[in-house]
């Protein structure tokens, strides 16, 4: 079984670790690169466009990040949270709505430059072939997926932003995958020593386990409450319990404190075999009761393994991106005005 995040390496690249920009904007702030940059021509900005002052471009290496390109970014994210048809609206924020969005725009600069730096640095990687046609395969694929729906009301516009955004993360993923991290070799001896070293955190809490029955209302839970005894509770559960795990009989768990709705709280501090009083919950009227104590354990380090592994993995993974993110800095230019940030 793979780790969850193996199969998503895309995520390092769609968030940027924090490492990679963090070291980029401490380049930008300290090194006085800037640049008199005219502004562009542009249609009127996206909302938040004012409170990041004026600027043209951004040049990555050979590569133009215009403010075009980052309105257009910033309309995605927007509008993917305030279309009309959304479960859960944005409130409207009337002047707050530019300052609260400001950081969004920020995040999406930073986003950009970062994909443009390493896919331009890739590109001197002579052993990766980026322009095999099947590379882009998936990433087109995608892209097809995209638009379908809404070609009539796209432009060509947004369709190229669309294809260049989602192929460059597909190459850089394909890239990290084969070029970096295809290297990593884990010894059983650094998975032991992970878990010498972290041992609280694979300790199980106190978990009780229980039968617990449900009723609709205060009436029918005090007849089952008077009818209910240790020899009759799961058959009471099973016709009478109008929670799903009534037809187990009522059993849920193992459990640990707050892990559960407050109400089963009270089974840590029952006896085993003990019935509780009626407790009340937005669900109705509760019954429990606890079937087995279990007390606190060390997981084995076996239990543990893959979790561990998984871990260790992307930990070596984060150092070797954060490294990689640091070549390319200090390969390929970056030309920002400081307003940008």
């Amino acid at each position: 079984m793979g780790c969850g995040y193996m199969r998503k390496s895309s995520y390092l690249i769609a968030y940027s670790i924090c490492f990679g920009l963090g070291a980029y904007c401490w380049r930008v702030k300290n090194s006085g690169v800037t640049a008199p940059l005219e502004r562009e021509t542009m249609a009127e900005p996206a909302p938040g466009a004012e409170h990041l002052g004026a600027y043209s471009f951004i040049k990555v290496g050979e590569e133009t990040i215009s403010q075009e390109d980052i309105e257009w970014e910033f309309k995605q994210h927007v509008d993917a949270v305030t279309e009309t048809d959304a479960l859960t609206l944005i409130p409207d924020l009337g002047d707050r709505y530019v300052q609260e969005l400001t950081p969004l725009k920020r995040a999406l600069i930073g986003t950009a430059i970062e994909r443009k730096l390493l896919f331009a640095f890739l590109k001197r990687d002579h052993g990766f072939d980026y322009e095999q046609p099947t590379r882009y395969s998936k990433c087109l694929a995608e892209w097809q997926e995209s638009v379908r729906p809404n070609e009539s009301g796209l432009t060509r516009f947004d369709r190229d932003r669309l294809k260049a955004r989602l192929c460059e993360r597909s190459i850089l993923s394909q890239y990290l995958q084969e070029r970096l991290f295809a290297e990593i070799k884990i010894e059983e001896r650094d998975l032991l020593e992970y878990y010498k070293n972290h041992m609280a955190d694979f300790k199980l809490q106190e978990q009780v386990k229980i039968r617990h029955i449900l009723a609709a209302n205060e009436a029918s839970a005090k007849t089952l409450k008077s009818q209910a005894n240790a020899a009759n509770f799961e058959a009471l559960a099973r016709q009478y319990s109008i929670a799903p795990e009534g037809v187990n009989g009522g059993v849920l768990g193992p459990f640990s404190k707050g892990s559960m709705p407050a109400v089963f709280e009270v089974a840590f501090h029952l006896k085993t075999g003990e019935i509780s009083e009626l407790l009340k919950s937005n669900y109705g009227y509760h019954i429990i009761q606890v079937m087995q104590h279990l007390p606190k354990q060390q997981k084995s380090f076996q239990e543990v393994r893959h979790q561990i592994e998984c871990t260790v993995r992307r930990v070596r993974q984060e150092e070797i991106y954060g490294k990689w993110v640091e070549k390319a800095l200090a390969a390929i230019d970056v030309t920002t005005p400081k307003a940008v940030w």
